[in-house]
This record gives C-alpha cells, sequence and structure tokens, in this order.
C-alpha cells in the first residue's frame, strides 16, 4: 500500500521591486519595465483625485422648529425660511451662513442665526451655529454632495427660566 503526502513549499522572498511586473523577464531582483497605470507621481496604481472646489454661494432652505418649555405655557414654531452659505477655502472660519426664523407666533419676533464652520474632511464639514440675541448656540453637521450643501442642528438651551429646543435641516445649491 502506497501513502501519498501532499507537498507544500513555502518560499520567502526578500528584496525586490513591490509592484507586479508585468515584462516577461522578471526576477526576483531585476530593474522594473513596466508603466505605471495612473497619472500621479507615485507608481501604484490609485486613481489619480483632484480635490473638488467647494467655494460658492449656496443658497436654499432652513427648515427649523423652535420649542419653548416652561412647565406650562408651552409654545412651538415651525420656519422654513431661506439660508443663505458662503464656502471659501483660504478663508478663516471657511464657511459662513446666515439664516432666519420668524418665531412671532412664539413671541421672539424674527430669530437671526448665523452659521461658521470648516470642511473637516470633504465631503463632511462641522462647526457653529448662534441664535443671535438669544444667547444661544450650538454645533452642526452638514456634508456636500455636488453642488449642495446639507446639513443639521439639533439642541437644547436655558432660556428665560425656561428650555428653549431647537431641531432643524438645511439644503442649499450653489
Amino acid at each position: 500500500m502506497r501513502v501519498w503526502f501532499p507537498l507544500i513549499a513555502v518560499v520567502a522572498c526578500t528584496g525586490g521591486t513591490k509592484d507586479i511586473d508585468t515584462d516577461l523577464t522578471s526576477t526576483i531582483d531585476d530593474a522594473d519595465t513596466d508603466t505605471d497605470t495612473d497619472t500621479d507621481a507615485d507608481t501604484d496604481t490609485d486613481t489619480d483625485t483632484t480635490p473638488v472646489d467647494r467655494n460658492g454661494t449656496y443658497v436654499g432652505m432652513l427648515d427649523l422648529t423652535l420649542e419653548y418649555v416652561l412647565q406650562q405655557p408651552r409654545w412651538e414654531v415651525w420656519c422654513v425660511e431661506e439660508v443663505t452659505f458662503e464656502v471659501d477655502s483660504a478663508a478663516d472660519p471657511m464657511i459662513t451662513g446666515v439664516g432666519t426664523c420668524d418665531a412671532s407666533a412664539g413671541y421672539l419676533g424674527v430669530v437671526d442665526i448665523q452659521f461658521q464652520g470648516e470642511i473637516i474632511a470633504d465631503p463632511s464639514a462641522e462647526g457653529g451655529f448662534l441664535l443671535v440675541g438669544l444667547g444661544l448656540n450650538d454645533q452642526w453637521v452638514g456634508e456636500f454632495d455636488a453642488d449642495n450643501f446639507s446639513g443639521a442642528v439639533n439642541g437644547s438651551g436655558a432660556f428665560q427660566g425656561g428650555t428653549l429646543n431647537w431641531n432643524g435641516t438645511w439644503s442649499a445649491d450653489r
């Protein structure tokens, strides 16, 4: 009776090129004669990427709810108003924006809103916003998609003995 054992060979190589040689005369330590498959300066096959230009004016709508809670009475105002963002990658801050919310039904009048922020890792952005005249501010998060900039705010703060909650989103196009 014959018993056959499979043969496994392990070969370790050191040195040589780091890419896959396509010249048919390759040996481990030969000079590489194949060509890079992309057009950037390195010698890999990644895709060339050009940074996206986000600069410009983005105009759209801000959909914001303000809710004031002081046991009772409680009121809520829903605003759908225009918002405008300016994006300038050379400026500090990189993103600025303005909007309003007509909160007259909630006894606040028209509330001006200011945004500031940065593109943290394209296409993501974040920053702060201020409810002007109310002394309340919080953080926002946003994202770019082609010529659109959208984002959200959500938070609360102490206001006139109670709590003012806010929750909103925007979508603005360049």
